[in-house]
């Protein structure tokens, strides 16, 4: 898959969008039989992509467009970059917008809505099983960042995961450049030695985070150090 074929699938309206187009302000059928709690008097998805992640323990789609996107939370960490647009979300009652090469790391437990979204508004998600982020991987992060200190707490089980970070692209097309050659690999065929180069892009973007700008206004983040983990690290 190059670039231009990326560009052009990711703005072909799915299934889903066309349906929504059809139904406008109808929750779709995925919402039908999803558990669910309720929360601040609001009702609260449960979105699990068990099923949908790969073998390798990551599974890359586009977020419906033509629909606002109800309040929910996951199982897993989730990535959320926006390809293009913009995209107006609400985490844990705090209004943000998130404009063209932004991400936003989210934990499981982090609650979280998106308003309608148009025609050019694209975001991408991006989601890890929490095996992902082994010792290894970890330990290629630099140890005293922000990034790495939260993905230490989502391995942490004695916490709540309920935190997230923004962090503001501000034209870094090199970083723009690995997540879109990261959606090229994954949209094409599994050819010998995917799942390793699915593994380094997955790296990459994580070092390129490393060392862009986070939005403290917008992120809720408190550093809980484990030690024990710290010193394996």
């Amino acid at each position: 898959v190059t670039l231009q074929e990326l560009d052009d699938f990711l703005r072909t309206k799915t299934e889903s969008e066309q349906w929504h187009l059809e139904h406008p302000g109808k929750k779709s059928v995925r919402y039908h039989g999803m558990p669910w709690v309720e929360m601040n008097y609001q009702r609260v998805y449960c979105f699990d992509f068990s099923e949908d992640i790969s073998r390798d323990g990551i599974t890359i789609f586009k977020e419906s467009r033509y629909t606002e996107l109800y309040a929910h939370y996951h199982k897993y960490v989730e990535i959320n970059y926006v390809y293009n647009g913009t995209c107006h979300y609400t985490i844990k009652g705090k209004k943000m917008t998130l404009n063209r090469g932004d991400v936003c790391i989210l934990e499981e437990q982090a609650v979280h809505s998106a308003e309608y979204k148009g025609e050019d508004d694209i975001v991408i998600n991006i989601v890890l099983r929490d095996d992902y982020y082994g010792m290894d991987f970890l330990k290629q992060m630099d140890r005293g960042g922000i990034l790495s200190q939260f993905l230490l707490d989502c391995c942490n089980k004695s916490i709540e995961h309920e935190h997230f970070l923004v962090f503001r692209n501000q034209g870094n097309e090199m970083f723009d450049l690995v997540i879109k050659g990261m959606m090229c690999l994954y949209f094409s065929e599994r050819l010998p030695g995917f799942y390793a180069m699915l593994h380094e892009y997955i790296r990459l973007v994580y070092l390129h985070l490393s060392v862009m700008t986070w939005d403290v206004g917008n992120s809720e983040y408190i550093q809980n150090e484990d030690e024990i983990c710290v010193k394996i690290i």
